[in-house]
Parts: structure tokens; C-alpha cells; sequence
């Protein structure tokens, strides 16, 4: 996994990392650092965003969902989240394996290190504000401890979206699919938004006098 002008894995020119381009890849790695703060903004937002949205008593119970989105979610992905989408031990269409419990350190010179570290900070935030957004459709409907869970487990699926896409050996990406916004590698995961909402059904209190929750949403 050579360092590239591409910060999802796939680099169509080819540039090797050497002293002569040193300066391009620092700007680089600045760009994704500056990048990914601006993502990890919108946790904060989407938090407040959602607290407006649910009763008084719930406000804090939101924010706390989304503190776990950052902390379990980026567990979640260093663990098997980057493995899954950038891993090259057994190459297939469909999902990676392969750096498994990430470690930059083992880039070798600490120039190219410096590169991995920014690159994974920055597809990470991609993959914990995905959860944190899918998470709107569980507000005031699930327990903290099953979040954790279903959190934990949203990034994985996450990581194996954005293998199709972001990775070389990813079906969609061999199809010439270039997505550098995340409109496929983030958004055909949110089909479980959905299926959470289905199966958590309405909330009756708050709903009851428009429909019936026991018909459309309840599970």
C-alpha cells in the first residue's frame, strides 16, 4: 500500500513516493488531516441536530450515542474496518483482508508512516459519521448497550461498501465506478437505516394520533 496522490487507495498515475515529491505528499497528508477535522465536525452536529428532534429527557441520552459512534466506531474500524476495505492478504471483489489491527508504524521510513496515519484518520471519520448518521433512526428507540453493538457492527459494514468502491480490487471499482465523496462507498450502506427503522417500529407516543404504528412501521 504505497503512498498516492489518491486518498482512497487507488492512484491513476502511478507516483511513487521519493524526495523529489516530498513536498507534495506533506501538502498531502495536511489536506487529509484538514479534511478530516472538518468530518469529524459533523458528529457534533449531527448530534445537536438529533437532540432537537427527541424529548427533553433524551437530549443527553443522544449525545452520549454519538460520543460511541466515535469512540466504538473507530474501534471497530482499526480492529477489522480498514482490513476489510483496504486489505490485500487474499484479494476479492468483495471485501478485503489484511491489516487487521492496523499499524502505520510498519510502513517502513517514518515519511511514509507520517502518510498512512493521516490516510487512516481520514477514512476513519468517514466510517464513524456514517454510523452516527444511520443512528437518527434508533433515536429514543434502543438501550445504550445494544447501540454499542449495532454501532460496532455498522462500521464493518460500512468498511465492506467502501471495499467496492475504494479499493483496487473492488467489483465496483473495476467497473470504473470513481466515487470521491462517498455518494456509493458511505450511502448504499444506509439502506440499514431503513431496516433499523422497521424493526424498532414507531414510537406510539409520539405518533399515534397520525397512524397506526401497529401497521406500516411496527416489525
Amino acid at each position: 500500500m504505497e503512498p498516492s496522490y489518491s486518498s482512497f487507495g487507488h492512484n491513476p498515475y502511478n507516483i511513487p513516493y521519493n524526495e523529489a515529491n516530498l513536498t507534495a505528499f506533506q501538502d498531502d497528508g495536511i489536506w487529509l488531516i484538514s479534511c478530516s477535522f472538518s468530518i469529524w465536525t459533523m458528529v457534533s452536529g449531527f448530534g445537536l441536530l438529533e437532540s432537537g428532534r427527541v424529548s427533553s429527557k433524551d437530549e443527553v441520552n443522544i449525545m452520549v450515542k454519538n460520543i460511541v459512534d466515535v469512540v466504538f466506531g473507530g474501534l471497530s474500524y482499526w480492529m477489522f474496518g480498514f482490513g476489510f476495505t483496504y486489505g490485500k492478504d487474499f484479494p476479492n471483489p468483495y471485501i478485503g483482508i489484511g491489516y487487521f489491527f492496523y499499524n502505520p508504524d510498519e510502513a517502513g521510513q517514518a515519511s511514509d508512516q507520517a502518510w498512512h496515519y493521516a490516510r487512516f484518520f481520514f477514512q476513519m471519520s468517514f466510517a464513524t459519521t456514517t454510523s452516527t448518521i444511520v443512528s437518527a433512526a434508533m433515536a429514543e428507540r434502543i438501550r445504550l448497550k445494544p447501540y454499542i453493538v449495532i454501532t460496532y457492527l455498522m462500521t464493518l459494514v460500512h468498511s465492506i461498501t467502501a471495499h467496492w468502491v475504494w479499493s483496487e480490487d473492488g467489483f465496483l471499482h473495476q467497473l470504473e465506478v470513481v466515487d470521491a465523496a462517498g455518494c456509493s462507498g458511505t450511502y448504499l450502506f444506509f439502506a440499514l437505516f431503513l431496516i433499523q427503522k422497521i424493526s424498532l417500529s414507531c414510537s406510539s407516543s409520539r405518533w399515534s394520533f397520525w397512524f397506526s404504528c401497529n401497521t406500516l412501521f411496527k416489525a
